[in-house]
């Protein structure tokens, strides 16, 4: 998916070279692109994509999530110039045509990392919650027809390129970012490229933590966005599925909970 002909990273290398007096190896990006893949595959790792409550139903009936380009409202009422960046980064970045239909189009989700559901369900919507109070964790097939961005398609796309989700490559990944530092009260710059080199020179292993500056993009492909692809919903903020919805989601294998509580619906 990205563009092998360019590479960003020839300033961020030099960077790292200066700060760490070490060169960046070809060996190395190749030990860190395994550790990508080795994260991204994970079954820890999961696909996730956020909604309203109140598209619940809506969702639901017709079988599948939706674009931005098949639907009035969302990002691209409130953002005019939103729907003509994304087409063009989806031309440029995915090879995807102006005349590609709507529902053809990729729909945008995100990665999370915890090890079960219960687990999951008392941090839910950490990435994603301007998006709705819902989290809708995918399926791991998904995966196969994902591709991935360590940063925003559209805000970081002069310096990032889109790679499959099961074999990312370093090119995917932000070069910096401001990550807010709890302790100092402030924001900090954070290169998570240098961050990431670091970690497999020390032969650790990465967490999906290291890896995000607002959050670790997935754009899934082929239309696989479908109710049939979820696994499982998390309710936050005090909403829940009403006992219409409840009984459709058990009738289609759909599990649920609310967010705080590890109990399994």
């Amino acid at each position: 998916f990205y563009n092998s002909k360019k590479n960003f990273r020839d300033s961020d290398f030099t960077n790292i070279a200066k700060e760490t007096g070490q060169l960046v190896t070809d060996k190395e990006l190749e030990k860190l692109d395994k550790a990508l893949q080795e994260l991204m595959t994970s079954e820890d790792t999961h696909v996730e994509i956020d909604f309203s409550a109140s598209k619940l139903d809506k969702i639901l009936k017709d079988g599948r999530f939706k674009s931005c380009f098949e639907v009035a409202n969302g990002v691209g009422k409130s953002k005019p110039d939103y729907k003509k960046r994304r087409m063009a980064v989806e031309t440029e970045m995915f090879k995807y045509g102006n005349s590609t239909s709507p529902e053809q189009r990729p729909i945008y989700a995100s990665a999370s990392s915890l090890k079960n559901i219960s687990e999951y369900s008392k941090e839910a919507n950490i990435y994603g919650s301007v998006y709705g109070n819902v989290t809708a964790i995918l399926k791991p097939t998904v995966k196969s027809y994902s591709s991935v961005t360590f940063g925003d398609s559209i805000d970081d796309r002069h310096t990032i390129w889109s790679s499959p989700m099961l074999k990312p490559s370093y090119k995917s990944i932000r070069s910096e970012t401001h990550k807010w530092d709890a302790k100092e009260g402030k924001h900090r710059k954070r290169t998570i490229l240098h961050e990431a080199i670091s970690t497999v020179r020390a032969n650790k292993k990465l967490s999906l933590n290291d890896m995000h500056s607002s959050y670790v993009e997935v754009q899934i492909h082929g239309k696989q966005a479908t109710v049939s692809n979820i696994q499982h919903l998390i309710f936050s903020g005090g909403s829940k599925p009403t006992v219409k919805q409840a009984a459709k989601l058990k009738s289609l294998g759909i599990t649920w909970s609310e967010a705080g509580s590890s109990e399994i619906h």
